[in-house]
């Protein structure tokens, strides 16, 4: 589900907060840019790490996928979606100048990535036994 960001608008400029994140603490952040409009990236899963993906700048269409029925998003400025576990990620950057922000539970750990769809598909299948 998409969720706006608290903004606050004056001729000085805008402002958009981030409160609270209400399905984890941060550990870690970073950021995407200069992606070429119409060019995906992600493609992966966590098997541990919770992510919050916020527009920061541009249009940002997200693809969340639990193995059984991908949904997707339309991020604009100041919108986020929370990405759970074990969901196949893809964002798909739409204006060629979008800032995709996201913020982690964990910190970079390369062996918890999950970066192939059918590994993706067998460790849910894994995991609901």
């Amino acid at each position: 589900m998409v969720k706006n960001l608290e903004t606050f608008k004056s001729e000085n400029g805008s402002l958009f907060a981030l409160n609270k994140i209400e399905e984890f603490t941060p550990r870690r952040m970073f950021y995407v840019t200069d992606v070429q409009k119409g060019e995906s990236r992600g493609f992966h899963a966590h098997k541990r790490d919770k992510q919050l993906l916020v527009c920061v700048k541009g249009k940002i269409s997200v693809t969340l996928d639990n193995g059984a029925s991908p949904s997707e998003f339309l991020l604009r400025e100041g919108q986020s979606v929370f990405m759970d576990t074990l969901i196949w990620g893809v964002q798909k950057y739409l204006t060629g100048e979008d800032i995709l922000l996201v913020l982690c539970s964990e910190e970079h750990d390369e062996s918890e990535y999950i970066k192939s769809y059918f590994q993706f598909l067998k460790t849910l299948k894994e995991k609901r036994k």
